[in-house]
């Protein structure tokens, strides 16, 4: 499956956009395809920390933070999303300036065996393309909502 992939400088200081991502129940305040988000883990922030997302139009999804780098970088495997067999999505940070250079990626594979890079070709890798667009455009017009804000 060919991954998904965002570079974008933010104009926001690191620690605005940091909160933004590592606030695992607010994913829903900026990206258009999850309609809801709850921790469903003691834990609500850092490594081991999991979530649970409702999807727009339909659907669940599961992850887990597999690896957070405070400031820095932040991971999470989706544990259960259909029709994936297993996904990881990754933003990284860094300064640029007085705004924050991110970068974002989705690796996945989806299940159906042998039939799936044709499923994923077909029909699931343009879905994951338009849902992924519309997230990261959400977070830069949310990230903009919130430097003016704060200015």
């Amino acid at each position: 499956m060919e991954p998904l992939h965002t570079e974008m400088t933010l104009p926001a200081p690191r620690d605005l956009v940091w909160a933004t991502l590592a606030d695992l129940e607010g994913v829903s305040v900026w990206n258009p395809s999850i309609e809801e988000a709850e921790c469903i883990s003691d834990q609500v922030t850092g490594l081991g920390a999991r979530r649970r997302c409702r999807m727009r139009p339909s659907g669940w999804m599961t992850e887990t933070v597999t690896e957070f780098e405070l400031g820095r970088c932040i991971a999470f495997t989706v544990d259960k999303a259909t029709p994936l067999k297993s996904g990881v999505g990754r933003f990284v940070l860094a300064d640029s300036g007085a705004d924050t250079s991110f970068v974002a990626t989705f690796d996945y594979e989806i299940r159906f065996g042998p039939l799936g890079p044709v499923i994923d070709r077909l029909v699931v890798h343009r879905q994951h393309r338009s849902a992924w667009n519309d997230g990261m455009e959400g977070l830069r017009r949310h990230i903009d909502d919130l430097a003016q804000a704060s200015a």
